[in-house]
Order: C-alpha cells, then sequence, then structure tokens
C-alpha cells in the first residue's frame, strides 16, 4: 500500500503525464490542464513550478491586450483571471475579473451575459449576479445556493469537490460606476471572502505592475508611449 506521500506523488506524475498528452493534441485543453497542474503544484508548495507553468498562458493573456483588436479584450483579461486564481492571486484575480466583466458587457452592450452556473441551477445568469470561481477546476462557478449544495453534497451534478476552494467575484456593474471607466481597484484585503478597501488606478499600472511580477517585459508600443511622455 501506498504511503500518503507516495500517492500525492504517483497522483502528480499521473497528471504532468497527461497534461502533456493533451498538450500535444490539444493546445487549448492541455491548457485547461496546466492550470488544474498549476493549483496541485501550489498545493504542494511547489509556486514556483506553478508560475512557470502559467507564464506563457499570462504572456498570451496580456499580449491579447496589447493588439488593436478591443474585441479581444475579453479574452486576454478572462486568460489572465484564470492564471491569477489558480495561482491563489486573489486580489489580482478579482481586479481581472472585474475587467473581464466590463470588457464583455460591453461587447454584448448590455445583452446577456455569456456565463453560466455549472451547478445546472437553470437560474439565468445576470450581469448583476455574484458567482463563486473554483481555484482547483478548470471554468468551474456557481451561484450562492449551488455552491451552499456542493459544500453541504447535495448538488445533484458530480462536479467540483465540497473540499475545493473558491474565489467570490461580485457584480462588475456597480463597482464599474464606482470607478470609472479606465480604472480597476487593485490591492486591499479580503475578509469574509470579499474585498475591502483598495486603491484605483489605471488599467495600464495594474497591467504593468503584472508585467513586472510575472518578468515579463514590456511591449515596444509600452517603451514608445513611456519615452514620448518622458
Amino acid at each position: 500500500m501506498q504511503s500518503s506521500a507516495e500517492e500525492v506523488e504517483s497522483n502528480l506524475t499521473e497528471l504532468q503525464n497527461l497534461t502533456e498528452r493533451m498538450q500535444m493534441r490539444s493546445p487549448r485543453n492541455g491548457e485547461d490542464l496546466q492550470l488544474v497542474l498549476a493549483s496541485f503544484y501550489r498545493s504542494m508548495g511547489k509556486q514556483e513550478a506553478a508560475r512557470q507553468l502559467l507564464l506563457n498562458q499570462m504572456k498570451s493573456g496580456i499580449d491579447l491586450l496589447s493588439d488593436d483588436d478591443p474585441e479581444s479584450d475579453w479574452v486576454g483579461y478572462r486568460t489572465i483571471a484564470q492564471v491569477l486564481l489558480h495561482m491563489e492571486d486573489d486580489l489580482n484575480a478579482l481586479s481581472a475579473r472585474f475587467l473581464w466583466g466590463i470588457s464583455r458587457r460591453s461587447l454584448a452592450k448590455g445583452g446577456a451575459c455569456p456565463i453560466y452556473c455549472d451547478g445546472r441551477c437553470n437560474k439565468l445568469v445576470s450581469w448583476m449576479d455574484s458567482l463563486w470561481f473554483c481555484k482547483i477546476c478548470e471554468d468551474v462557478q456557481f451561484h450562492d445556493e449551488c455552491l451552499t449544495k456542493l459544500r453541504e453534497s447535495t448538488l445533484t451534478r458530480y462536479i467540483c469537490s465540497p473540499d475545493h476552494e473558491w474565489l467570490y467575484v461580485p457584480p462588475s456593474v456597480e463597482e464599474g460606476k464606482a470607478i470609472g471607466e479606465g480604472n480597476v481597484r487593485v490591492g486591499g484585503e479580503l475578509q469574509d471572502g470579499k474585498r475591502l478597501g483598495g486603491q484605483i488606478v489605471a488599467i495600464k499600472e495594474w497591467l504593468d505592475a503584472i508585467k513586472q511580477d510575472w518578468g515579463i517585459e514590456k511591449s515596444a508600443a509600452d517603451v514608445q508611449i513611456e519615452e514620448s511622455k518622458s
């Protein structure tokens, strides 16, 4: 019989191999598994391994925000949010999810919200709803009621786990009105899963801080803008 440590290492090796195979067959699905693997690394205290695994995804997300196509911005913010969520950088993940909501809502011109509750409760998600995003599973989110059922092991759909952790993401509409266009709230602290305080900064300032933290070089366009201001 395997010891607990041996079982963890065995599971890690299996997940690593599966991620590599999936990356070769389907890069998109491989990236999804990278997020799960990064969470596994993080749970083992291998923070740097998790960061290196997700570095290319972070670069891809930032690149999508650096092109001339505003319609792809929501994909960039979603990518950044997913990476930060699985790295358990909760405050920055909240900032990225807010910007995703603002960008997607603008593109949808206030229409239907392109997200759903994975509890299959059939409740219509609106831009005024809050959701809980799993920090372990890839792209899994719940309404309050379905998360409560999951925690109590009464959810009828077999998905996620009562042992996982989730990030509470409040509606973006009211926050957008409070901080103004082109800005984002950063920092603060989490209490009972909700952000308290924080500073309102320009989106570019927040992105520059993310790039610096991840060791990502500034784009040529960013350098030109800074030089023109000096």
